[in-house]
């Protein structure tokens, strides 16, 4: 039974994919893109006065152009916020096209600070971690991909001499990639670093969204069986005050099919050969089941193996070990079984079965609830049964005690009307001690009366 606070988990931190570490997919780089502009003026500032030699009109348009496709990435957030809700596909694919953004903007900045000598390339490594963290390794390794080969293929046109690039320069020296080789083996360590830096983000995301997911389906998990306890206390409380064994049965199969989250649910009792189990309560099922069905262990290995003791006997309705009245719960729509003993002291009374119409629907983790309902129904099962034996028990006595009152008012009534007589004279005369007996004796037989 699903609790309401995990209903409301996003679907990829089930899955085990934590993508908002800082808030919405995208809308966390929007708030720190806006910080971008102003930094990249600061830099500019700060490096005019140190003494570099830069083209500032193209910087001072890339932070404007910074700005205007934050407000419009802004604005895509905020307006479509709900549709992102609905479709987790949709908010990665814009943040996607932030990144490419991202990219972008630096590859521009490269180009306006020295390209494959600017030292703004190192900015393409942050880029790549923050795509690991948000994306999966092969976008991430992607975009790696793409930060290196745009760079190999700008040192090689600067190389070659295909593109003239503005000039950036330190003091009126020209900043220029020196010796090719050694401007090689540079970008080199980069390509390897950023590649690295990918990789390492990639595997460390990897194993964090892993732990994400364990500790959301645990977590899951005992709110589950938190729900499935309750419900067999909310089970014992109803049927603690009902006494009727029918009664008490037709509760709990309603009460158990509730709290298991499952159609359909029978109870089973031995009878006296302990060669035939008996339907005698079902939810979920025909009523003509409690009135006709009956199982035959000799021919149904699972009902055999649970009353022997075993706590979790699983099948299927489609196949595997036969089962009894296969046809018959497969039209209902039933594809899978498990079966529970229903045990009381060192004796197994009967079997509890939940019915799924979905396969495979039990498995091992069911079996400490199984146990549980399962004894708390033999429970309520052996205390009706004593109710009743203690009923049918007062209800004999009650008959005795009327039966042996009818038998002695004839006996008693000749006997007070003997004394009657006696007392009267009319038998023969008696003296007052005689009548004084007589009237004992008359008032002890009517006490009996």
């Amino acid at each position: 039974m699903p609790t309401p606070e995990f209903e409301q988990l996003p679907p990829e931190w089930i899955e085990g994919r934590p993508p908002r570490l800082w808030g919405r997919h995208g809308f966390w780089q929007v708030r720190l893109r806006w910080l971008a502009a102003p930094l990249m003026i600061a830099g500019l500032l700060v490096g005019l006065a140190l003494g570099f030699e830069v083209e500032s009109l193209p910087i001072v348009a890339i932070a404007a152009l910074v700005v205007v496709y934050n407000a419009v990435f802004a604005w895509v957030f905020s307006r479509y916020k709900a549709l992102f809700e609905r479709d987790a596909r949709r908010e990665r694919l814009v943040a996607l096209l932030e990144v490419l953004a991202d990219y972008t903007t630096v590859f521009l900045l490269i180009s306006f600070t020295g390209g494959a000598a600017s030292p703004l390339v190192v900015f393409l490594i942050f880029h790549v971690i923050i795509t690991a963290i948000q994306f999966s390794a092969a976008t991430a390794f992607s975009l790696a991909g793409l930060a290196a080969g745009v760079l190999w293929l700008v040192l090689l046109a600067q190389i070659r001499a295909w593109i003239s690039l503005p000039p950036f320069a330190f003091r009126g020296a020209e900043i220029s990639l020196g010796q090719p080789l050694y401007a090689a083996a540079a970008l080199f360590v980069f390509t390897a670093t950023i590649f690295v830096a990918a990789a390492m983000t990639a595997r460390v995301m990897k194993r964090l969204r892993q732990r994400v997911g364990d500790l959301a389906r645990v977590s899951s998990e005992l709110a589950a069986a938190n729900d499935r306890f309750l419900g067999l206390y909310a089970m014992a409380t109803a049927i603690g005050p009902e006494r009727r064994l029918k009664s008490v049965l037709q509760s709990v199969s309603a009460e158990l099919a509730q709290t298991a989250d499952v159609p359909a649910v029978a109870v089973k009792l031995l009878d006296d050969d302990e060669q035939t189990l008996h339907y005698v309560a079902t939810h979920g099922l025909p009523d003509s089941w409690d009135e006709n069905k009956t199982i035959k262990l000799e021919r149904s290995p699972l009902n055999q193996r649970c009353v022997l003791g075993e706590v979790l006997v699983a099948g299927r309705v489609e196949g595997g070990e036969p089962l009894q009245l296969r046809r018959e719960l497969r039209d209902l729509g039933f594809r899978s079984a498990v079966l529970a003993p229903l045990r009381v002291a060192d004796r197994v009374i009967g079997t509890l079965s939940f019915y799924s119409r979905a396969a495979d629907r039990f498995a091992a983790s069911d079996t400490p609830f199984l146990r549980l309902a399962a004894e708390l129904v033999a429970i309520a099962i052996d205390n009706a049964r004593a109710y009743q034996a203690i009923e049918d028990l007062m209800g004999e006595r009650a008959q005795s005690m009327l039966e042996t009152a009818h038998n002695l008012r004839a006996p008693l009534g000749a006997a007070l009307s003997k004394l009657d007589l006696l007392r009267e004279g009319y038998l023969g005369e008696v003296n007052e001690r005689q009548v004084e007996h007589i009237v004992q004796l008359e008032d002890r037989l009517r006490a009996l009366d």
